[in-house]
């Protein structure tokens, strides 16, 4: 269920989103934004579920670094996971090959102090590992083909509303 980002995701056995600007069409295009406690139904065990479909769950921070690595690093991974589409920003000299065929784009994403920021520019990404006051995270930007900016590891406020991809369970 989307909901105005000017309220706090709720425990409320519903699965809650935010649409960046509260636009349903951003969410169609980009996907919903989550909280890293909706994200996680509340939990805090990492690899867990979350919202993710029966078979699937959240990745952990070494399932990122997993894919980061296979794809030749955290330096380069970047643009391989960025879709080709002209969603990215066109201030970007960066050349996206999305060989990986994750598909990355740019939902920019939500803050914890209700406002929103970067669509066309940045992505987050939420692990399900955290620390006291956020969760772990991955980001892909317009003008980087670094994932995580400057670093493998990142974390931010857990009031964020950042992008999910679930993995599938083997």
């Amino acid at each position: 269920d989307m909901i105005d980002n000017s309220i706090d995701q709720a425990n409320n056995q519903k699965i809650e989103k935010y649409c960046y600007d509260s636009i349903e069409a951003n969410c169609e295009t980009y996907g919903g934004l989550y909280q890293w406690e909706e994200m996680m139904k509340y939990s805090e065990e990492p690899g867990t579920q979350g919202i993710c479909p029966d078979g699937w769950r959240i990745p952990t921070v070494t399932d990122w670094d997993y894919l980061a690595n296979y794809l030749g690093g955290n330096d380069i991974a970047g643009s391989k996971m960025k879709s080709c589409s002209d969603d990215w920003s066109h201030y970007t000299a960066m050349v996206n090959s999305n060989e990986s065929g994750f598909t990355g784009l740019p939902a920019g994403y939500s803050t914890y102090w209700h406002t929103f920021d970067f669509i066309t520019e940045f992505t987050g990404f939420w692990t399900s590992n955290f620390v006291v006051y956020g969760g772990w995270n991955r980001t892909l930007s317009y003008n980087s083909d670094i994932i995580s900016g400057s670093g493998a590891q990142q974390w931010t406020n857990r009031k964020n509303g950042f992008s999910v991809r679930c993995i599938k369970i083997q």
